[in-house]
């Protein structure tokens, strides 16, 4: 029997330059049984994704780690399958799991691909899947989407202007029960190894381990910011002297930081306390 797909399209990911449905039409024959819904609110994916989820075989993401997000929070620990096409900005998640950016080779891999079991991560019980980012990486997060632009281009300009003015901050981070304290640029916390565009702040992490791979990362000096960009773009960075690598299943931060993000979206649950837990391979996703 056919398997029943949905594909939930974000028209606007990647800036706007999502061509799903054009390149789609001539695929669709081999998806006999099939359905496209256009995304038209920050949300409508989750909303889509629970709405439908007992009536196909497989949801599949098709925009960014945004969209994946909320689709990958709507079938954790359900028997529906997720696919991805990515069509983001970043796409970390797809590239992390090796997912084409091609549309028409993503398009293959999900025909041929199988269901596996993939963790989720939940963050004061608010599911993500990529990267949780605590600190300058939230800080940017926030500003982005505030801004009408989009692309890599814009995030790096911002990157650039707002470097220089944001300061560490102090943490305290408590992984099974041991203690490290100290103050941090950003903490990443991350089930992939990837924010995306092959920026691989945690080259160790592994998205099936039951494991969450946290980067303790202290500020370079701004004359250093170009080279400890080639090292994250390396999967180098965590051997630098400004990076520490721990793992842990359960984790709690505790910090003075007032920006975090989850996949890219700015979370705006921020305390003082944010509690981590892995749910191991508690989400299917097709690659």
């Amino acid at each position: 029997m056919d398997k029943k797909y949905l594909f939930i399209n974000n028209p606007i990911s990647g800036g706007g330059k999502n061509n799903f449905i054009k390149i789609f039409e001539s695929f669709k024959d081999k998806f006999p049984q099939h359905k496209i819904i256009n995304t038209t609110y920050s949300g409508h994916a989750k909303a889509l994704a629970a709405q439908y989820k007992n009536e196909f075989d497989i949801i599949v993401a098709v925009g960014g780690d945004g969209t994946i997000n909320e689709i990958a929070s709507a079938l954790v620990t359900t028997n529906t399958a997720m696919g991805i096409i990515p069509r983001g900005s970043g796409n970390g998640f797809a590239l992390h799991l090796g997912v084409s950016l091609k549309l028409p080779l993503a398009l293959e891999q999900l025909l041929k691909g199988t269901p596996k079991p993939t963790d989720a991560i939940t963050a004061n019980n608010q599911l993500f899947v990529n990267i949780a980012g605590v600190g300058f990486d939230g800080h940017i997060a926030r500003l982005f989407n505030q801004t009408k632009l989009r692309g890599f281009w814009s995030y790096a300009k911002l990157v650039f202007t707002e470097y220089s003015r944001y300061k560490e901050y102090e943490y305290r981070l408590t992984i099974e029960k041991k203690v490290y304290k100290g103050s941090a640029f950003i903490i990443a916390f991350a089930n992939t190894t990837q924010y995306g565009n092959n920026f691989r702040i945690a080259p160790n992490a592994i998205a099936d381990d039951g494991l969450l791979h946290i980067t303790l990362v202290k500020k370079p000096p701004f004359i250093m910011l170009p080279y400890f960009i080639y090292l994250i773009v390396s999967g180098k960075a965590i051997k630098s002297s400004y990076c520490t690598e721990l793992t842990g299943s359960k984790i709690t931060l505790h910090s003075s930081a007032i920006a975090c993000h989850l996949d890219g979206e700015v979370y705006e649950g921020l305390t003082e306390q944010l509690d981590f837990k892995v749910l191991k391979g508690a989400l299917k996703v097709i690659y």
